[in-house]
């Protein structure tokens, strides 16, 4: 009967300890990286239509910290810029704009939906053949 009792005692615990150890989860899984908060800048500007324009646009960009992404449309004349909110703003945007495209203004800021926000459409782009800021 000693045997019996110690058996079940032996189960009992081995039972107590991987349920335990089962309900715990023990498994290590990495952090997720915080989202980056990023928004859309829109901006009116004249001169879209230009391809010395657009390509000026995109170099006085590329030299700005924070940019994610630029778009332009020519039929409203709007380029949507999205950037990361921590690096840069719509005002200093606008600054690095206004060498280029000085009758540039702000229309709205909206945030940026996901990854698919702004990312440029190169076979709309005139200057598509030498850009050196390639979609990922």
């Amino acid at each position: 009967m000693m045997k019996l009792n110690r058996l079940t005692v032996l189960a009992i615990l081995v039972g107590a300890v991987a349920g335990g150890l089962l309900a715990a989860d023990t498994t290590a899984t990495p952090a997720a990286k915080p989202a980056v908060a990023q928004e859309t800048a829109v901006f009116a500007v004249p001169g879209l239509d230009q391809v010395a324009t657009v390509k000026a646009l995109s170099k006085a960009l590329a030299e700005k910290t924070g940019i994610v992404a630029a778009k332009v449309d020519k039929e409203k004349s709007q380029y949507a810029v999205t950037f990361e909110t921590a690096k840069t703003n719509p005002d200093e945007i606008l600054k690095a704009l206004a060498p280029v495209a000085p009758a540039a203004k702000l229309e709205k800021v909206v945030p940026a939906e996901g990854k698919t926000a702004a990312k440029p459409d190169c076979s709309q782009c005139p200057s598509r053949s030498g850009c050196g800021s390639k979609p990922e």
